[in-house]
C-alpha cells in the first residue's frame, strides 16, 4: 500500500546539485510529483521519499539516493535490476552472489522479479509509491529513488532494507519526439519511441512510450524478448486542480540456460559394469549379486530421447546410469579459495573412463565447458504479461492546503517453464544394451555407452498478482516568524490477490490413471554429444504427441504447489515536517502510522480422487493484526557546507499467512526498526555527499526448521502420534554498517557519483524459547511412550532422534551473532562522465565505471571458521556523440561492459567439510551495445 514517507534516512540524502537556488518553494509546481525534469547529470535536488511530497534532499533526515535517467542511460541498463546493482550498498540478485540460485541461473530466469538486496537484506519495491513486483523496463522509467531503512511512513509494510520507488515518465507541457535504437554484440537489439504532445496549451498533454526488444544473451540458447507500451496524461482542469492518469501493458519472455554445470557430478554406485544387462530385473539383480555388483534401484519413469522422439517414451527401468553425489570433479585448478582460482577449459564430450577395478572410483575427463556454454534442456523460460493503470487527482486549495487522491490497479501473470530433476547434473550411460523393444539403427546395442547425458522433466509454475490500491494524502502548511510546518495525513487501502500453480508435463494416456505417478512423468534425456536444435520447447496449454504418448502440462499430486491468498492492508498516518529557527537550520520530521492487515490463505486443496488433478482451493486460514510504526528524524545545518542528520523508524513485513510456533502459538509478523545518523557535506556548490552509519534489527523472522520437523515426524510415526503439521521458529536479524556517498557536477562538463559501504548482518536467537519449552515437555512424553512400546528398540531409536535434534539446535545456536554468509563485507562503485562542450571534440562524452564486490563469506566450517571467496571488480565504459543534422538532434552511443573480458570466477557454495567447490558463478564476458537516438 503506498504510503508516505515521512522520512527515511540517508547517508545519501544529498543536496548535490548546486545550480538550483536554495530555498526555492518546492510547492510552486505539484508537491506530489518529481518527474526528473530538474535532474542534471547524476544529480538531483528533490525527492518525494522523505514524506511523499517534494522536498530538498538536503532537508530530509532519510537515507535516500537517486538514480537518474541519465545515469541509467550511461550504464546501458535496460531494466531496473541492471541499474540498481550500481546503487548504494545494493546488489541485484541476478548479477551478484547473494543467493545460491545464481550458480544455476534460476535468478537469471526470474528477471521479471525485482530482487534487490540492500544492506544484505531483500528490499521492497514500489512504483509511484504503489507496491510493485515487476522488473520495470527503462522505456517507462523516469528515475529511481532508494530510501534505505524501514522508513515506516514511506511504506509501512516493507522490509528492514528499505524501498526502491520507480517514478514513471509523465506527460509534460512541451512537445517531444524521440526514437531510440540499440544493437547488442550478442545478437539482436531493441527499438523505442517516446512522443509527448500538448493538446491544449497549459491544459492537456499526452505522452506515449513503446518499445520492442529481441536480444540474445551471451550464453548459448539464451534470449530476451520483450515489448510494451505506456500512455500518460496530464490535465489541468482548472487552476489548482490537476488530473494525471497513466497505463502500461507489457510482455516478456526470457530464456535462461543455467549458469553452470555442477562441478559435483555423479559417481558410480558400483565400480564396474553390471554382470547382466539383459533379462528381468530379478535376473539382473541375481547376476550382479553373484558378481559382487550392486545394481541401482529400478527406474520406473519413462525416458524420451530428445534426438529420437519418434521412439516415444521408453522405460529404462533397471538400466544403469551413474548415481550418487560423492565425487567432486575438479573443473578448475584450485589454488585456494581465498587466493584466487585458475581457469582451465576442456571438452564436454569426452566419454567416461571405464574402471574395472572396484577399488578405483569413477573418474571423468569432463571439466568446465566453454565460457558461454548453455544447454537448451537446462534452460528455464519465463513468460510474463502485465498491465497496470493509475489515476491521480491533485488539488491545491490555497497556498497552504494541498491534497492528492490516487488509485492504482496492477495485474501480472508469469509462467516459469523450468526443467526439474537437476538438469545441470551430468550422468553417464552405463548400459551396453538398450531397453527391450527399443532399437537404434536396427540394433539393440547402445551407441551411447559411457557417454555423458543430462535429463529433466519439463514443469511450469504460474504466478499471478492482482491488486487494487487507493490513497488520499493531505498537507497543510503553517508559518510563523521562526518556523514553517507542514502537517500531513494519509489514509490508504490495498487489496491484493496472489497465487501459484505448479504443473508437470504428463503422459495423459498412460495406463495408470493417477497422473501424479512416476510412470506418467517422462524424463527427457539428452546426450551432450548430440545436437539440440530440434528439441521442442514445451509450453503450457498445448498438447503434444510423441510416439504413442500424448503429453500435456497437468497439475496433479493432491494440489501440491498451490498457494493462493487474499490480503488487505488499511493504513492511516499523521506526520509533520518543519523548519525551525530564524534561518530554518533545523529540519524535523515526525510521524506515526497505523496499519491493519488481514490475510486469507487458501490452502485446502481439492483434487480429483482418481487422476489426482488439482481442482480448486478452499479457505483454511485467516489472520489479522494491527501494527503502529513511528518515524522521526532531524537535520541540522551547522553551516552552508556541513549538516548533521539522524532518524529512527519502524516497519513490518507480513507474508501469505502467519506461522505457528512449536507450542501452537501464532508467530507475530516480523518487525523492523532502525537508527541512523551521519554527516552531510558540500564542497562549494558543485559536489556533495554524506557519511553515515546505521544500526537495524528485525525480530520474528521465520527460519526454516524442516530438519527438526522431519525428525519430530519420525518420532511421531514410530509412536503413532500423528503428524505435527507445519511449525515455525524465529530469529532476530541485525544489520549494521557504514555508507559513504558523493555525487555532483565538479565542472560544467564533468559529472560523477561514487559510493562505498561496509554492511554486516547476523542472526541471533535462533530456535527461541518456544523450541526449548516444546522439547522439554515433549522429550519426557516421547521417552515414556517409547518405554511402553512393544518393540524393545524403540527407546534407543527415539533417544537417537532426540539427540539428532539437539545437535541441530546446538549447531544453529553456535552461529548466533556471527556474520551471515553471502553478504559481501565491502562494496562500492564509481561512475563518471566528461562531456566536451566546445573545441574539436564538441558533442563527445566519455565515461566509465567500476563496481567493487568485496570478499564474500559463502560458508562456515564445523569449527566456526568462515570460508571466503575473493573480491573482484566489474567495469563498464561508454562513449556518446551528440550533433544536429537536418534539423534533427542525433546521439550515437557505445556501451562496453567488462571491457577487459575478465572471467571473475567465484564459487557460490562449497562443501564446508572438504572445501570442494560445489556451485560457482562467472561474470558475463565482454559485450557491447551500439545505440542511436533521434529527437525531432
Amino acid at each position: 500500500m503506498p504510503s508516505f514517507a515521512l522520512f527515511g534516512l540517508l547517508p545519501f540524502a544529498l543536496d548535490a546539485q548546486v545550480d538550483q537556488a536554495e530555498g526555492e518553494d518546492v510547492f510552486e509546481l505539484s508537491p506530489f510529483v518529481v518527474d526528473g525534469s530538474g535532474d542534471s547529470g547524476y544529480v538531483t535536488t528533490q525527492s518525494l521519499s522523505g514524506s511523499r511530497f517534494s522536498q530538498n534532499l538536503s532537508d530530509i533526515p532519510a537515507n535516500i539516493s537517486v538514480m537518474t535517467a541519465e545515469m541509467m542511460e550511461d550504464l546501458g541498463a535496460f531494466d531496473m535490476q541492471e541499474a540498481m546493482d550500481w546503487s548504494v550498498n545494493s546488489t541485484a540478485s541476478d548479477v551478484g552472489d547473494s543467493t545460491s540460485s545464481d550458480a544455476t541461473g534460476i535468478a537469471d530466469g526470474e528477471r521479471r522479479n525485482l530482487t534487490i538486496d540492500i544492506r544484505g537484506i531483500q528490499s521492497t519495491a514500489a512504483r509511484n509509491f504503489f507496491k510493485w513486483s515487476i522488473n520495470s523496463d527503462k522505456f517507462n522509467v523516469g528515475r529511481i529513488d532508494t530510501s534505505r531503512g524501514p522508513n515506516a511512513l514511506l511504506f509501512g509494510a516493507s522490509s528492514l532494507a528499505g524501498l526502491n520507488n520507480i517514478t514513471t515518465k509523465q506527460a509534460i507541457f512541451s512537445d517531444l519526439n524521440k526514437v531510440s535504437t540499440s544493437f547488442a554484440s550478442e545478437g539482436g537489439g531493441r527499438a523505442a519511441i517516446d512522443i509527448n504532445r500538448v493538446l491544449l496549451e497549459d491544459k492537456l498533454a499526452l505522452r506515449f512510450n513503446a518499445f520492442y526488444q529481441d536480444i540474445d544473451t551471451w550464453r548459448d540458447y539464451g534470449n530476451s524478448t520483450k515489448d510494451g507500451f505506456a500512455l500518460a496524461g496530464t490535465w489541468k482542469v482548472m487552476d489548482g486542480f490537476t488530473v494525471r492518469f497513466e497505463g502500461e501493458k507489457g510482455y516478456s519472455e526470457t530464456i535462461s540456460p543455467k549458469t553452470a554445470i555442477r562441478d559435483s557430478t555423479n559417481n558410480w554406485d558400483h565400480y564396474t559394469l553390471a554382470a547382466a544387462t539383459t533379462g528381468t530385473n530379478a535376473q539382473k539383480n541375481a547376476a550382479n549379486a553373484a558378481a559382487g555388483v550392486a545394481l541401482e534401484g529400478t527406474n520406473a519413469a519413462p525416458y524420451i530421447d530428445v534426438n529420437r522422439p519418434d521412439a516415444g517414451a521408453v522405460s529404462w527401468g533397471g538400466k544403469l546410469i551413474s548415481a550418487g553425489s560423492n565425487s567432486f570433479l575438479k573443473p578448475f585448478v584450485d589454488v585456494g579459495l581465498t587466493s584466487g582460482t585458475v581457469y582451465e577449459e576442456a571438452s564436454l564430450t569426452e566419454p567416461a573412463t571405464l574402471v574395472t577395478d572396484p577399488a578405483d572410483k569413477f573418474q571423468s575427463a569432463l571439466v568446465f565447458p566453454d565460457w558461454d556454454y548453455g544447454n537448451l534442456l537446462m534452460a528455464g523460460s519465463v513468460v510474463g504479461e502485465h498491465e497496470t493503470y493509475s489515476l491521480f487527482l491533485e488539488k491545491k486549495f490555497s497556498d497552504k492546503f494541498f491534497m492528492e487522491v490516487a488509485y492504482n490497479h496492477q495485474d501480472e501473470d508469469r509462467k516459469w517453464h523450468s526443467q526439474d530433476g537437476n538438469p545441470n547434473i551430468i550422468n553417464y550411460d552405463l548400459s551396453q544394451t538398450l531397453p527391450d523393444g527399443y532399437l537404434i539403427d536396427g540394433s539393440n546395442v547402445n551407441p551411447n555407452f559411457l557417454k555423458p547425458f543430462i535429463s529433466a522433466t519439463p514443469g511450469v509454475r504460474q504466478d499471478y498478482v492482482q491488486s487494487d490500491e487507493y490513497r488520499a494524502l493531505a498537507i497543510y502548511r503553517l508559518a510563523g516568524d521562526w518556523f514553517e510546518l507542514d502537517i500531513g495525513g494519509n489514509v490508504s487501502y490495498r487489496e491484493s490477490r496472489s497465487g501459484q500453480y505448479r504443473k508437470s508435463l504428463t503422459i495423459i494416456n498412460g495406463s495408470n490413471p493417477d497422473q501424479s505417478v512416476a510412470a506418467n512423468r517422462p524424463r527427457f534425456r539428452h546426450y551432450l554429444t548430440d545436437p539440440l536444435d530440434q528439441f521442442t520447447q514445451y509450453r503450457d496449454g498445448e498438447t503434444y504427441t510423441i510416439g504413442d504418448s500424448v503429453l500435456e502440462f497437468v497439475n496433479a499430486g493432491n494440489g501440491a504447489g498451490q498457494a493462493h491468498t487474499v490480503d488487505e492492508l488499511t493504513s492511516m498516518m499523521l506526520f509533520t515536517s518543519g523548519s525551525w529557527g530564524e534561518k530554518g537550520k533545523l529540519k524535523t520530521t515526525v510521524g506515526i502510522r497505523r496499519d491493519k492487515f488481514n490475510v486469507d490463505a487458501y490452502n485446502t486443496y481439492i483434487a480429483d480422487p482418481v487422476t489426482k488433478e488439482y481442482l480448486r482451493s478452499e479457505l483454511s486460514d485467516n489472520d489479522a493484526d494491527t501494527i503502529d510504526s513511528p518515524s522521526y528524524g532531524a537535520v541540522y545545518h551547522l553551516t552552508d557546507s556541513v549538516s548533521l542528520y539522524g532518524n529512527y523508524s519502524k516497519s513490518f513485513v507480513f507474508g501469505d499467512k502467519r506461522q505457528l510456533s512449536f507450542l501452537g502459538e501464532t508467530v507475530a509478523p516480523p518487525i523492523g526498526e532502525s537508527t541512523e545518523f551521519g554527516l552531510r557535506f558540500r564542497l562549494g556548490r558543485k559536489l556533495s555527499g554524506s557519511i553515515g552509519t546505521y544500526d537495524s534489527l528485525q525480530e520474528n523472522n521465520p527460519i526454516n526448521v524442516n530438519n527438526i520437523i522431519n525428525r519430530v515426524g519420525l518420532i511421531h510415526e514410530r509412536l503413532g502420534l500423528g503428524e505435527l503439521g507445519q511449525r515455525s521458529d524465529t530469529a532476530t536479524t541485525t544489520s549494521t554498517g557504514y555508507e559513504i556517498y558523493v555525487t555532483g557536477n565538479p565542472t560544467k562538463s564533468w559529472t560523477l557519483t561514487a559510493n562505498l559501504a561496509f554492511p554486516e548482518t547476523s542472526n541471533t536467537d535462533s530456535y527461541g524459547f518456544a523450541m526449548d519449552e516444546y522439547l522439554a515437555q515433549e522429550t519426557t512424553r516421547w521417552l515414556a511412550l517409547a518405554a511402553e512400546d512393544a518393540d524393545p528398540t524403540t527407546p534407543d531409536y527415539v533417544q537417537g532422534v532426540i539427540d539428532g535434534i539437539n545437535t541441530i539446535i546446538a549447531n544453529r545456536r553456535s552461529t548466533d551473532g556471527l556474520s551471515n554468509t553471502r553478504v559481501q563485507k565491502m562494496n562500492g562503485s564509481v561512475l563518471t562522465k566528461y562531456t566536451f562542450r566546445d573545441g574539436a571534440l564538441k558533442g563527445f562524452a566519455f565515461g566509465g565505471g567500476v563496481k567493487y564486490r568485496g570478499k564474500n563469506n559463502i560458508n562456515r566450517t564445523a569449527e566456526g571458521d568462515d570460508i571466503f571467496v575473493d573480491d573482484y571488480y566489474e567495469m563498464t565504459t561508454f562513449a556518446r556523440y551528440g550533433f544536429h543534422w537536418q534539423d534533427l538532434k542525433w546521439n550515437v552511443s557505445l556501451n562496453v561492459t567488462n571491457p577487459f573480458d575478465d572471467l571473475n570466477f567465484r564459487y557460490t557454495t562449497v562443501n564446508a567439510t572438504t572445501l570442494d567447490g560445489v556451485t560457482y558463478r562467472i561474470s558475463a564476458p565482454r559485450s557491447a551495445k551500439l545505440g542511436l537516438d533521434v529527437e525531432f
